[in-house]
């Protein structure tokens, strides 16, 4: 287990009509694709009334609606499942719009507040769209080395301009990738039919790069981020005492001193 505990600080907002209030903190729960974000992320909103979770927007990705898309893309339809069937030539369209929509529901919720400690819990961030993802679609061939520099450039540049996207903590769910397919194979979401356990190794390799060995350049905005790391190879849904241990260690990372 590696932990970096979250600094307790007090972050108090002024609204227009001169009072204060204190800005939740926002914490972002990553980890490869079935390693079980989003099981543990809506297990989290019942431990308190004073956090939040936001789920990955999935659906918006299953349905891209119209008015989402320029005159030129009046197609809609299923982003996930064309990227998965034909990956070569929907990754780019695929890896910016995950990017985008991530972008949108974290800023969405930027005005969170309420009790003594309040706290927002978002299913991935648009870091694991640049980190993880978007990048092992670039290396596997997915993306030109024209469309990894425009996705560089214009993520930076979001990123840099818009600081509601950075997390004041990281939770990785770290599960090895075989159990991972195991689980995805379990669950059948039928977009996933074709994903195998090469691309999850892939992915699990990004996301160890990324937070475990944290050996890759990152922005300059991430930089000193706190991470948690959660050995989540064990199912916890189902187990109590094992739910009980990660908690323990949630509430140290994100409790005030």
């Amino acid at each position: 287990l590696k932990t970096m505990p979250l600094r307790a600080r007090a972050h108090f907002v002024r609204k227009p009509s001169g009072k204060y209030f204190l800005k939740g903190k926002k914490i972002a729960v990553e980890g490869n694709i079935a390693a079980g974000k989003s099981t543990f992320t809506k297990l989290l909103e019942l431990e308190s009334p004073n956090w939040k979770t936001i789920l990955e927007p999935i659906s918006r990705w299953t349905n891209v609606n119209q008015d989402e898309l320029t005159t030129s893309q009046k197609s809609g339809g299923n982003l996930l499942e064309l990227f998965y069937s034909n990956p070569q030539r929907y990754a780019y369209t695929f890896e910016s719009f995950t990017f985008i929509s991530r972008a949108k529901e974290a800023c969405r919720y930027k005005d969170f507040h309420c009790g003594n400690n309040p706290v927002q819990f978002f299913e991935r961030s648009v870091y694991s769209s640049k980190y993880a993802f978007a990048l092992n679609s670039y290396e596997s061939g997915l993306l030109t080395e024209t469309e990894w520099n425009m996705y560089q450039d214009w993520s930076s540049y979001l990123i840099k301009m818009s600081p509601n996207l950075k997390p004041d903590g990281i939770i990785y769910l770290r599960a090895e990738p075989e159990i991972c397919y195991k689980r995805m194979l379990k669950r059948g979401r039928h977009e996933e039919g074709g994903v195998s356990l090469d691309y999850l190794k892939c992915l699990h390799e990004k996301h160890e790069a990324w937070l475990y060995r944290k050996d890759i350049k990152i922005d300059e905005s991430l930089q000193g981020v706190p991470i948690l790391i959660l050995d989540c190879n064990s199912e916890f849904e189902a187990e109590p005492q094992r739910w009980s241990e990660l908690m323990e260690q949630v509430k140290f990372f994100v409790a005030d001193s």
